[in-house]
């Protein structure tokens, strides 16, 4: 295990609608106390309006320095928070929050002591400080935090479909070969918006905060179990520990491999080939194999926090996502291929969480999402 009990967090980077390189990072976890987020009293329900209005701007703070130093013996230069957002930043975020129900914004204020807009980062983080972090810093209790990135809160945020359609093309489109990446081509139920795309953001990083406070199998007092008395990376992953200090974007974690062959990059093997290879790798991601998304499947944390945020796509939203269509990559128009005849140039759809909800077979995405709802409201 890392030292401090640390836990790798995820950082997605989303830039001009497309995602950046993101390196993961964290420290040691936050204690569990009834004031929490911006010093909110959270044995109250907080609403969406008074959660954002405890952002605070940031500068100069590093999260993956930082996550890594604090690993390594290196000094940790602890955030230090600036004035409080206004304007669009804050129009954007209390619009976003306002989406979910109240369990979601009950979690956010338990389990987080701040909220960031950063202005130094390209990328969302989740960051909680280890025990000497804590000593380090002076502060009383261990600071949990997620930070966005400015571009997340201006104008030209994407929407959710650009959010997830980016995420998938650069898992598949990984600079090897280039066929036409996966796409999301519907969204129903939930808004395709940017305030359903800000909220994905926030779900996916609040996603490796409860991970690490109840799924992670850092130690037996933590790792809580699903209804079938296992805990939540047994059917998916033959090993889950311990997990790397920082994670490359699109790296899938191959010392903890999942059960179960293939990683997102073998898609875009599978496309050089032939699309419907491609097209059953997919199927054996999302159904067979148990993965609620292409993230999910490049390690066990990715795994967690892309449940957690489906689970809040699906359950703590006010307008819940009953479908999320995506097309399946097309062969690349230079091969030389005998399998690539014109019946093959429309790429096949799969909709994600029709099957979910619908088809009996998907009992390994359902088994997921059933752990998270039973620890969904669970204090640690």
């Amino acid at each position: 295990m890392l030292d401090n009990g640390g836990r790798p967090l995820s950082l997605i980077g989303l830039a001009a609608g497309a995602m950046l390189a993101a390196v993961l990072c964290c420290v040691g976890a936050g204690a569990w106390a009834q004031t929490g987020l911006g010093g909110l009293d959270c044995s109250t329900h907080p609403s969406a309006a008074m959660i954002a209005g405890t952002a605070r701007s940031l500068s100069g703070f590093d999260a993956e320095a930082n996550g890594g130093q604090s690993l390594q013996g290196g000094t940790y230069t602890p955030p230090v928070p600036g004035s409080p957002i206004t304007g669009t930043a804050l129009t954007k975020l209390t619009a976003a929050l306002t989406l979910t129900k109240q369990p979601f914004l009950d979690r956010l204020c338990l389990d987080l002591t701040h909220f960031f807009v950063d202005g130094g980062a390209d990328k969302p983080y989740a960051f909680w400080e280890s025990d000497s972090q804590k000593a380090a810093a002076g502060h009383d209790k261990a600071w949990v935090f997620i930070g966005l990135p400015q571009w997340a809160l201006l104008a030209n945020q994407p929407t959710y479909s650009g959010l997830e359609t980016a995420i998938s093309n650069a898992l598949v489109n990984n600079g090897v070969i280039s066929p036409t990446p996966p796409y999301v081509t519907k969204v129903t139920g939930t808004p395709n918006d940017q305030n359903t795309a800000l909220l994905a953001i926030i779900a996916h990083e609040e996603g490796h905060i409860f991970a690490h406070d109840f799924l992670m199998p850092d130690d037996n007092t933590k790792t809580k179990m699903c209804k079938d008395s296992q805990p939540f990376l047994s059917t998916t992953w033959a090993s889950y520990g311990p997990l790397p200090q920082f994670h490359i974007y699109n790296t899938p974690v191959l010392a903890v491999h999942s059960q179960h062959d293939p990683f997102p990059r073998n898609i875009a093997r599978d496309a050089i080939a032939n699309t419907a290879t491609a097209n059953d790798t997919y199927d054996s991601l999302f159904r067979n194999h148990n993965f609620v998304s292409l993230f999910a499947a490049l390690g066990p944390d990715e795994d967690i926090a892309e449940t957690f945020k489906y689970y809040t796509l699906l359950n703590e939203s006010n307008t819940p996502l009953t479908s999320l269509t995506i097309a399946y990559p097309q062969p690349p128009s230079h091969s030389r291929h005998r399998q690539f005849r014109a019946k093959d140039s429309t790429p096949s759809s799969r909709d994600i969480f029709r099957d979910v909800l619908t088809n009996a077979q998907a009992i390994g995405v359902k088994r997921k999402l059933d752990c998270i709802d039973l620890n969904f409201a669970v204090q640690p």
